[in-house]
């Protein structure tokens, strides 16, 4: 008798040793944790989600990519119920090689009932385990159909019936709620654990209305600007066939894409198979199902289901203006055409192998040319990394807070709009104690008297810990929704200042670790849906540019260039200006003037005037051929001559700003 069986049947949690097959366990894992552990030595990859009932985080997985992490290792699962003891357990359905019929209760709609309508009214003579589930549902288990993968696509169930299958997992039999309510087996039931080996198949009244194309809201596409589906004549049946295997491998590929091109991968996917759409090869929601489902498995569609619905849209619309040509003819000459039967496992056969073969490969007209979309036009991106890079003293974190405004306000940076009016966090690893006089000073020049969406975080960890940046991202979600609550916009731009201190990067030429933090911030962009702004040091000569590793220069895709000419004697600098000194999408060069402004904001305990500065362009520059004007070259004058005063008064004020570098 197994740890499911035997708590299906009340009997008391003390006696958990005693039945758990001979496994020896530790005292201090719950019941839960036992019942992990008896599923992973039945072969079932499991891993802890949360047991809040009501809340909408009930039965969310408690740990990140849970994909990728599910297991059998008895000691991850001891230490994760030791962690989490009142977690339930959640079968990997994928891992598993399982796929599960989930019946749920809801209101006036009963799956269960629906369920029997097509199954009849005796469930046991399927001859599957049946686990009665804490909600008065259903759940039946199949064995999993290695030539053609059941995923979580529910197609034509009736209503109150969905598919848990790879991509997707279930409750376990024996999970127990502090509450009381169990997940357990309908008497009768075989043993789910007892036959793993060998469970039995879907039957195929259930199969068939899954595999149809479910009755879902298509995606609302202008239809002025789709092509006209042109099918095919004697070779129609080899076309389905092959965009059928297409549909299949691609969404398998997506479904399995990590973090950091998973929105690119969806837009060129919808693109590919919007162009087999336009010949009537495949159907629109079909498409539409298996591109969400995909997303659903690879975690995307949790980051933000409005962006995956527009970037399926905008693929799908461009493959369908450009329609897939006709498959070649490869009958012998002067052959009648003949019906091809799409079953045949030979056609399928071929085109998955070749499907296969060719999957990841991006071919000339796969992808329509698109610029990629701008917070900042000609200059930042909305996602990707954007470098703020400079000389010290030069005025970097003068800029970023000046960005951070401008895109918080929706208003000009540099002359160039912006697009969309965000919100900002500024991981402030250097420099914390002075970020709220600089932000004040900016804002009394774009926005006095507003409180914007600009949050940020003076103890910031070091993100090269994996653990750290998993609970950061955890953090700006939330900050996300308060930005949300509070002023109606998104979390848009994270600025880390500076990158060497938030990375704790002891040795800035090692391009190894150089690459590992791009990856970081990529995903951290990816994740977020955001642009990642880095600022960080040049060398000791402004030619290098970014102090360091080459891979820094490499990863971005902006570079914003800070600059001046320094007296490294007193430390004055005159001469600012902005350049953009990388773009993947834009024109480089391109450069403006400004110098940095003092405002005094009051005084400090012993009467000292205390204050910052903030940018001030320089009046009539062209910000395009990097040239002076007279203005440029006035203020620069007057910066050479009162750099001394101001740097001899702010020194014996001892104003925190002088400490911090620029």
């Amino acid at each position: 008798m197994s740890v499911t069986d035997y708590f299906s049947r009340d009997n008391h949690p003390t006696q958990i040793q005693k039945v758990h097959h001979g496994l020896k366990t530790d005292p201090a894992v719950s019941h839960n944790g036992v019942v992990a552990l008896d599923l992973a030595q039945r072969g079932f990859y499991v891993f802890p989600c949360q047991s809040q009932p009501g809340s909408s985080h009930d039965k969310a997985p408690l740990v990140s990519n849970w994909r990728e992490v599910s297991t059998r290792d008895s000691e991850l699962i001891g230490n994760w119920w030791r962690r989490f003891s009142h977690a339930l357990v959640a079968i990997d359905c994928g891992k598993s090689a399982i796929v599960v019929i989930d019946a749920d209760r809801h209101g006036l709609v009963d799956g269960v009932s629906n369920l029997k309508e097509i199954l009849g009214p005796d469930l046991s003579i399927i001859g599957c385990p049946i686990v009665e589930t804490a909600g008065n549902g259903l759940h039946l288990y199949f064995s999993q159909s290695e030539s053609e993968l059941f995923r979580n696509s529910r197609g034509n169930l009736p209503p109150g019936i969905d598919v848990r299958g790879d991509g997707g997992y279930v409750i376990a039999p024996g999970s127990k709620r502090q509450s009381g309510e169990v997940w357990s087996l309908q008497e009768g039931s075989p043993d789910l654990q007892q036959i793993k080996s060998s469970l039995p198949f879907m039957p195929a009244s259930l199969s068939l209305l899954i595999k149809k194309t479910a009755n879902s809201e298509i995606l609302q596409l202008d239809p002025g600007d789709l092509a006209k589906p042109q099918l095919t004549t004697s070779l129609e049946p080899r076309a389905y066939a092959y965009a059928a295997v297409a549909l299949r491998e691609e969404t398998h590929r997506l479904a399995a894409v990590t973090t950091g091109v998973r929105n690119t991968t969806l837009n060129g996917i919808a693109y590919r198979l919007g162009r087999y759409v336009a010949r009537g090869w495949l159907s629109q929601a079909e498409v539409q199902s298996s591109l969400i489902n995909a997303c659903q498995a690879n975690g995307l569609l949790k980051e933000g289901q409005r962006q995956v619905i527009q970037t399926i849209a905008s693929g799908l619309s461009a493959g369908m203006k450009n329609p897939y040509p006709d498959l070649p003819d490869t009958r012998p000459k002067n052959q009648e055409p003949q019906e091809v039967d799409v079953g045949q496992d030979t056609i399928v056969a071929h085109n998955a192998h070749h499907s296969a073969l060719l999957s990841g490969f991006i071919f000339d007209g796969d992808i329509a040319p698109k610029p990629p979309a701008q917070l900042v036009k000609k200059l930042i991106p909305k996602c990707g990394i954007c470098f703020i890079g400079g000389q010290s003293g030069a005025g970097k974190t003068f800029v970023a807070v000046d960005l951070a405004v401008s895109l918080a306000i929706g208003s000009s940076f540099f002359t160039y709009p912006t697009t969309e009016r965000v919100g900002v966090v500024i991981l402030a690893a250097e420099g914390a104690q002075t970020l709220a006089s600089r932000i004040e000073v900016a804002k009394q020049q774009k926005a006095p008297g507003k409180l914007l969406p600009i949050a940020w975080l003076a103890d910031v960890p070091n993100l090269t810990d994996t653990r750290r940046m998993r609970e950061l991202v955890a953090s700006l979600k939330a900050v996300d929704e308060q930005f949300q609550t509070n002023h109606g916009i998104r979390l848009g731009a994270v600025i880390c200042d500076t990158l060497a201190a938030c990375f704790a990067i002891e040795d800035e030429n090692d391009n190894s670790k150089a690459a590992a933090v791009i990856r970081h911030l990529k995903e951290l962009s990816d994740r977020l849906n955001i642009v990642v702004i880095p600022v960080h040091h040049y060398g000791k000569s402004a030619e290098t540019g970014l102090r360091g590793a080459s891979a820094w220069r490499a990863g971005g895709d902006v570079v914003l260039s800070v600059l001046a000419d320094r007296d490294h004697v007193t430390g004055s600098c005159d001469n600012r200006r902005l350049t953009l000194a990388k773009s993947r999408s834009e024109r480089e060069g391109w450069q403006a003037s400004f110098k940095l402004s003092y405002v005094a904001l009051g005084n400090n305990d012993d009467g000292d005037e205390t204050g910052s500065c903030y940018i001030e362009l320089c009046a009539n520059d062209n910000g395009s051929t990097g040239k002076k004007t007279r203005s440029c070259h006035v203020m620069h004058a007057l910066t050479v001559r009162l750099s001394a005063f101001f740097l001899e008064k702010w020194v014996r004020r001892s104003d925190p700003l002088m400490v911090q570098d620029l």
